[in-house]
């Protein structure tokens, strides 16, 4: 697709490249004469003196295109714009130089001697000529390739921002239905109830942990990133919630090396996954559920709950996963998530933001 995308843009490039880069290129090389004897010489053309100026002019302007269009492609693959700017800049501008100074050469070579009536001046002189347009011309061609590339990485940065906003705002409102879900509110509610009757002192931790999701869910409802920190200080309240209503059938355990607690994810990513757990697993005595959040190594960490499938399946739209998948992708991340599903555990890989990247 993005080959097919860029096949496209250089088609485009062709379609208006060659006329303006054909009237450049003739403005060029007025200048870089004297303009008396310039214009004088044309008094003296004949029909198939104009052809031929008409003819080298289509040669010089078909190199200048295709060279910046196949250096360009060409240091797409070895020299990313992204990774390497300024490299990139330099090393795009001293090839389109060194090609097309070497064609504009062999181009006054061939018209010297197919055409040695229309070209009279001395060799030195077209040489010197070729070697000036040479770096004029790339300086334009790469100055404009380069205004492309960021200008359009520009517009794909406004895009993927507006995406990922309305991905990360889809992946609060889901966390928010839930919390406001009928079924939760009166488990909640109905919780809180049976415990003021009985434990006061648990009433008011059950009452501080729901207070501090919602107030999560407000601070974090605009950015896109969180620090895994705040993130595991979220689950650890949802997840009493549940270990309130469901005791020791329900077991959460979070390791996560003190190296990455700074490291960051989309907000609302653990909460997301826990509640994936919890909806379609029944939690009983004979079935007790337990998830682990835990590192492999420094750049992921791994959601994992055993399965204990629901009999009557709750009706599910899936987009928890998907939404959490679609955010990373927006966030640079090609591959998105990695799910792996097991007869007795389901398994999710998330990648770990670095501040700097």
């Amino acid at each position: 697709m993005k080959e097919v995308k860029n096949l496209s843009r250089y088609i485009k490039y062709r379609l208006y490249g060659y006329p303006l880069v054909a009237v450049l290129l003739y403005l060029l090389f007025v200048l870089i004469n004297p303009l008396e004897g310039f214009f004088e010489s044309y008094d003296n053309y004949q029909v198939e003196d104009y052809f031929n100026e008409i003819g080298y002019l289509m040669l010089f302007t078909f190199f200048s295109i295709e060279t910046g269009i196949g250096t360009t492609r060409l240091l797409d693959k070895f020299i990313k714009w992204e990774n390497k700017p300024i490299p990139r800049i330099i090393f795009q501008l001293l090839v389109q130089i060194l090609a097309l100074i070497i064609l504009f050469m062999v181009i006054a070579q061939i018209a010297m001697y197919f055409t040695p009536s229309f070209i009279s001046q001395q060799e030195e002189l077209l040489v010197r000529q070729a070697i000036v347009l040479g770096v004029l011309v790339s300086i334009i061609v790469t100055a404009f390739f380069t205004a492309e590339h960021f200008l359009l990485s520009w517009n794909d940065a406004k895009l993927k921002a507006t995406l990922l906003e309305k991905k990360a705002l889809e992946a609060e409102l889901a966390a928010l239905r839930t919390q406001i879900d009928p079924h939760f509110l009166f488990n909640n509610f109905s919780t809180l109830t049976a415990l003021i009757e009985d434990d006061k002192e648990t009433a008011i931790n059950y009452l501080e942990r729901l207070t501090s999701v919602y107030r999560y869910l407000l601070t974090h409802r605009n950015k896109s990133l969180a620090t895994v920190f705040d993130e595991s200080l979220f689950a650890h309240a949802y997840i009493y919630l549940y270990q309130v209503r469901y005791g020791k059938n329900f077991n959460v355990i979070i390791d996560i090396h003190p190296d990455s607690l700074q490291k960051r994810i989309p907000p609302l990513t653990l909460q997301l996954l826990i509640e994936n757990a919890v909806k379609h697993n029944t939690i009983s005595v004979s079935e007790p559920l337990s998830i682990k959040v835990f590192q492999l190594d420094n750049q992921s960490l791994i959601v994992e709950n055993n399965l204990n499938p629901k009999t009557i399946k709750e009706e599910s739209t899936g987009m928890g996963l998907e939404n959490i998948n679609q955010r990373y992708k927006l966030l640079g991340f090609e591959n998105g998530i990695m799910v792996n599903n097991t007869q007795h555990t389901f398994q999710v890989i998330i990648p770990l933001i670095k501040n700097d990247d």
